[in-house]
C-alpha cells in the first residue's frame, strides 16, 4: 500500500501530535509499504533520519515553496503564483500514486489555513482521512472557513479524533452531523508500564509535566492557588516539568508570588518513569486539552491526578475514585478536596494503573495502520 502522511504542525520540530503518525509510519516502512512525508517546514532531524534510512519519501513543501514564492512574487501576480504551488503538489502526490492520504492535525482548524492543501484536497479523487488532535472552546473560524472545513471533513472517509468531547465540540461549531468517525490512541511515552512503588515522604510532592504553554496548560492557575497563605503552610513541594515558549514568564509569575522555595522548573526529562518514581500526584489545571498523554502516563505508573474536566479526562478518571476533576473554574476547590484524602492516593493510584492496563492499547500505532489499511 502506498500511503501519504501530511504533517501540518508549525513553529516546532516536534509535538505530543507527531507520534502516532510518525510510528505508524515507521511500522508501515517495515511492513514494506511505500510511505511519502509532507511536511510544512523541518522535523526532529533524529525521527526525520529514522524515517529516511527506512525508505520514506520526504517533501518539505513550506521550505520549497518559500523559495519559490519568492522569485514568483517579483514576475508573476499572486492568484497565478499560487497555481503554481498547487501544481507542484499535484504533481509530487500523483507521481507518488498513493492509496490513501492522511493528513495530521496538530490542532482542529490548522487544514483551512493552508490553502495549497485545501485547493489539492478539493480537487482530488485520492481517498483521504483527517485527525485531530485539539480543539477549542470558542469557535475561531469566519462562516467561509467553517463551512470549507465542514465539506473537507464530509468527504474524507474517516475523521480520528482522541475524545469524544473533543469531536462533539468540533461537529457542533462546524454546524455538522458527521458519521465517518473513529477514535485513536496517541502512543505514550513510557518503555513499559508496571506500576511504580509509591513514594512515602513527608512532604508531599506535586509535579505538573506539560509543554510550558501557560494560557493552554494553566501554570498560572495552580500558581495563584499555592501561593495562598492556607498552602504556604502546608508541607509540599512542586516541580514543573517540561519546555516551551513560556519558560520566563512562568519562571517570573514564581518569583513574584514568592514560591521559590516550594516551586521549581526542572525542564525536560526523558524518561517520565524517573519522575513518577519520585512524586506522587499529578497537577493538571488546564484550560484546554484534548488528550493529556501525561495523565495517562502518570496514571500507568501508578499516581492518580487532579485534572480539570477537559478532552478525555472523564473517560479516564472516576472523581475521588481514581483521581479528582475539577469543573470549569473550581480547581483550587478540587486541589483542598485531594488535599484532604492524602492517605487515600495510593490505593486511588493503583486503581488507575489498572484502569490503564486495561482500557489502554497495547500498540496504538499497529491499530491504527490496521484502521488505515481497512
Amino acid at each position: 500500500m502506498r500511503i501519504v502522511f501530511f504533517t501540518l504542525l508549525k513553529g516546532r520540530q516536534w509535538g505530543g501530535s507527531e507520534n502516532l503518525w510518525f510510528k505508524t509510519a515507521i511500522l508501515a516502512l517495515k511492513d514494506g509499504h511505500k510511505i511519502l512525508i509532507i511536511a510544512e517546514n523541518t522535523l526532529d532531524s533524529k525521527n526525520l533520519k529514522q524515517l529516511k534510512e527506512l525508505g520514506a519519501e520526504i517533501f518539505f513543501l513550506e521550505n520549497y515553496l518559500i523559495s519559490y514564492k519568492e522569485r514568483l512574487f517579483q514576475i508573476f501576480e499572486k492568484a497565478f503564483a499560487e497555481k503554481k504551488f498547487l501544481n507542484v503538489l499535484n504533481y509530487k502526490i500523483h507521481h507518488f500514486g498513493p492509496d490513501l492520504m492522511l493528513i495530521n492535525q496538530p490542532g482542529c482548524y490548522d487544514l483551512v489555513f493552508n490553502k495549497t492543501i485545501t485547493d489539492f484536497l478539493a480537487l482530488t479523487k485520492i481517498k483521504y482521512m483527517i485527525s485531530f488532535h485539539s480543539y477549542v472552546n470558542d469557535n475561531v473560524l469566519d462562516k467561509a472557513r467553517t463551512e470549507l472545513m465542514g465539506k473537507l471533513l464530509m468527504h474524507a472517509i474517516t475523521c480520528f479524533f482522541v475524545a469524544k468531547k473533543q469531536a462533539n465540540t468540533i461537529l457542533q461549531q462546524l454546524k455538522i452531523d458527521l458519521k465517518q468517525i473513529s477514535y485513536i490512541f496517541n502512543p505514550l511515552n513510557l518503555n513499559n508500564t508496571t506500576y511504580l512503588p509509591y513514594p512515602k515522604t513527608n512532604e508531599i510532592k506535586f509535579a505538573m509535566v506539560s509543554s510550558l504553554d501557560m494560557n493552554w496548560k494553566g501554570h498560572d492557575i495552580i500558581l495563584n492557588i499555592l501561593a495562598k497563605p492556607e498552602w504556604t503552610k502546608r508541607e509540599w513541594s512542586l516541580a514543573i516539568f517540561g519546555t516551551g515558549p513560556d519558560l520566563g514568564k512562568i519562571s517570573d509569575l514564581i518569583v513574584q508570588l514568592n514560591l521559590t522555595t516550594h516551586v521549581k522548573l526542572n525542564g525536560h526529562v526523558k524518561d517520565i518513569r524517573e519522575i513518577w518514581s519520585s512524586y506522587q500526584i499529578l497537577l493538571m489545571p488546564s484550560r484546554v486539552d484534548a488528550a493529556p498523554a501525561a495523565l495517562l502516563e502518570a496514571m500507568a505508573c501508578g499516581r492518580t491526578a487532579i485534572c480539570t474536566n477537559i478532552g478525555f479526562v472523564e473517560d479516564w478518571i472516576e472523581d475521588n475514585e481514581n483521581g479528582f476533576i475539577s469543573e470549569e473554574n473550581a480547581y483550587e476547590a478540587a486541589l483542598n478536596r485531594a488535599w484532604l484524602k492524602r492517605d487515600k492516593w495510593e490505593n486511588m493510584g493503583k486503581l488507575a494503573a489498572e484502569k490503564i492496563n486495561k482500557d489502554f492499547p497495547n500498540s496504538p500505532e499497529k491499530d491504527f495502520l490496521q484502521q488505515l489499511i481497512k
